[in-house]
């Protein structure tokens, strides 16, 4: 009935103080709450769905609901097209405006960064402020502005094609041996 992570933070600080009179060239610490022998529970998503919109699903919808159970130390994805903005620069419109990729790569941080904010307390409570990245559609990426001038804007769809694409996959899933599948791993 102990609280996991408090008894880890507890014996986390007993070893640290106790690292200290270890013979030289000892090293250790503490395994990961979970490993790969603690899968307990492997599912697909399954439906008339694409394997995009199947592997969108289970990570921002099922994923999250998992990792709310008691127990649950996380949630593997596998499978399907992880969705991903793409930006594909024409290295001509970029030169015709005397910017740089370095540029174009320092814009598109700047204006999709999450940051903290500060405090707001009251009495015993404190409120955490974060700023979160803006980027919500492809529309908001290519309008990114990379350079203002006197009557001149230019902005990211001026040089460079957006769409949406997916993460480089190193791997598939397949459900009995069959069609390609989405995966989750309860640990």
């Amino acid at each position: 009935g102990t609280d996991i992570y408090w008894a880890r933070q507890q014996v986390s600080e007993r070893l640290a103080n106790a690292m200290a009179d270890f013979p030289a060239g000892v090293s250790g610490g503490l395994a990961p709450m979970t490993t790969p022998l603690g899968e307990m529970l492997m599912f697909t998503v399954e439906g008339e769905l694409s394997l995009a919109e199947k592997r969108s699903l289970l990570d921002w919808t099922i994923r999250p609901a998992l990792r709310t159970v008691a127990g649950v130390a996380d949630v593997n994805s596998l499978g399907g097209e992880a969705r991903s903005f793409e930006i594909v620069p024409d290295p001509a419109a970029l030169a015709a405006r005397g910017l740089t990729l370095t540029t174009l790569q320092a814009a598109l941080e700047a204006n999709n960064r999450n940051d903290g904010a500060g405090r707001l307390s009251e009495g015993e409570e404190t409120l955490l402020v974060r700023a979160e990245g803006a980027i919500q559609t492809l529309d908001d990426v290519r309008a990114i502005v990379l350079k203002a001038g006197v009557g001149s804007i230019v902005r990211v769809g001026d040089v460079a094609e957006v769409r949406i694409g997916a993460l480089t996959r190193y791997g598939a899933v397949t459900r009995n041996g069959e069609a390609e599948a989405v995966e989750g791993l309860v640990l």
